[in-house]
Formats: C-alpha cells, structure tokens, sequence
C-alpha cells in the first residue's frame, strides 16, 4: 500500500493487473474513509489476517446453524468438521493460508454430503465450472445468485466491492463480494439444496446435462426460488415478503452485515467473527 498527497493505491494481481486508487482529498469522495479503512485492512498483512480470520469464524458460526437446520441434532460428524476447521483457522499464521484453510474445509463438508445425501443422487463431491450432476447445478446456481446480491448492498455502503480480504482481486471481479457471500451459502445455498433433495421435492429431471455441463432448468430455478424463500422465512424469522422475488428479510440481513462491517472498518475495531445471523461476537 502507498499513500502520497493525493492518492493511496493498493495494488494486486489475479490475471490483470488490478489498482485501486483513492482520493485524499474528501471532498472529491464521501466514501474517502470508509475506501482507505478498507485498503489498509486489505493491505497490511496483519491487518488483512485479522479480516480473514474474522471471516472463517462466522462461516463455522455459519455453519453451526447449517447442522442444526440439515441434521440431527448433536450430530458429531459436523460438529468435529466444524472443531477442525476453527483450530485450523486460529493456526493461520500467512493471509495465503487462508484460501487453503476454507478448501480443505469445504472438501470435508462435501464428504459429509456424499454419505448423508439421498442416494439416488449419486453425489460424490463438489464440481464446478461446469457443474456436473443435479445437486452440484443447484450448488453453482445457487451460489452464483449469493454473490449477485452481495453486491448491491457493499456498494450502497460506499465499499470497493472489488477489494476484499479473502479472495485475490481480479478485472470485473467483487471480491468482497465473493467474501461475504461465504457467510450467506451455507444457509441460503447450502441448506436449501440440502432441503430440497432431502424432502422429494427436488429431482433429477430438473436439471439438464448437456456437453457444457449440467444446469438447472425452469423447473428447478422456480423451486430453489421457493425453498430459499421458505429458508429466509424460518431462519430470518420474517413475513413472506419479497422485493423483485427476493426475499425482504435476506436483502435487509445483507445490508445490515455491510454496515457492521462499514462499521468495523471505520472504527478499526474488528470482531471475534463476521456473521449475517446476528450472533453475539466479541472483539479481538
């Protein structure tokens, strides 16, 4: 990071070459502050470990209510997951461990899915780009939709959206973005593909494989619509209202998690975990 007499620059490098400049002047931007709060969290290491430590804590915070809404209840194979991923969280001591922290993690879980799902899916993993099979078509269109509504409500906030701390920035990319809807998937795509193939109401006919991959069809978006509508009403203990078919609940948990951490950056003062669900965190 650089910061001169009329701008900061954070630079970094995911393909194109990406830099983020910053007017020191607040008159030229009312988001001055809030942009170099930003770009020192993202580029002092110690500063940007925290901000990813923050982050993993409330995807295991997360995930906790994943279990509770997916499994038995006390059940031990996601909850020793969940221990795990937290120690190898508190052992991160490089931001680029930090990627390789939540891979690993997120391998485990997929585990877990392919010996707890029904069957006849036949699931043996997470794939992507393309996607292969029914339950991995919900997983990439689900998650794609997260990251879309990440973004309206970061830069409403007056944040960079494609400066983040977890994920590299790239040309066209919301890496902050791509950050935050790590705290929203496990419920809100997660969940809710779990929820729909553990019912019945999902089925194999509604997702299209083709020589590109296997992709949800109308029938099958119209149902993940439904059941994350239904997911928003039970976890976020609101009404049935939507905005643009978007359930009003999830978009006011998404802008209220911006302006916490808005909040958090400002101050400079970042929590124990990052979390959308409201859970008590204490400050590090």
């Amino acid at each position: 990071m650089q910061e001169g007499n009329k701008i900061c620059i954070v630079q970094g490098w995911r393909g194109p070459h990406v830099s983020i400049f910053i007017p020191s002047d607040n008159s030229i931007s009312p988001f001055r502050a809030l942009r170099l709060a930003q770009a020192i969290y993202a580029g002092i290491p110690e500063k940007r470990l925290q901000a990813i430590k923050a982050l993993l804590r409330g995807v295991a915070e997360t995930y906790k209510l994943w279990g509770e809404i997916c499994l038995e209840k006390n059940d031990k194979d996601i909850s020793n997951i969940i221990q795990r991923f937290i120690g190898n969280v508190e052992s991160i001591k490089d931001v680029k461990e930090g990627l390789g922290v939540e891979g690993l993690f997120h391998r485990e879980i997929f585990e877990l899915w392919s010996n707890k799902l029904p069957p006849d899916f036949e699931f043996r993993g997470r794939n992507r780009q393309p996607p292969r099979d029914p339950i991995n078509a919900v997983i990439s269109y689900g998650n794609s939709l997260m990251y879309k509504l990440c973004v309206p409500p970061l830069q409403k906030a007056g944040f960079n959206t494609g400066l983040g701390f977890l994920h590299q920035p790239g040309r066209g990319r919301h890496t902050l973005a791509l950050d935050m809807a790590e705290l929203v998937k496990p419920i809100f795509v997660e969940a809710v593909c779990w929820v729909m193939a553990s019912d019945g109401r999902f089925t194999k006919d509604m997702a299209t494989a083709t020589a590109e991959g296997c992709f949800l069809n109308s029938e099958g978006k119209r149902l993940y619509r439904f059941v994350l509508s239904e997911m928003a009403q039970k976890v976020l203990e609101e009404g049935e209202k939507c905005h643009f078919g978007w359930p009003v609940s999830l978009l006011k948990a998404l802008e209220g998690a911006s302006l916490q951490i808005k909040d958090n950056l400002l101050r400079g003062k970042i929590p124990k975990a990052w979390t959308v669900f409201g859970r008590p965190a204490k400050y590090v």
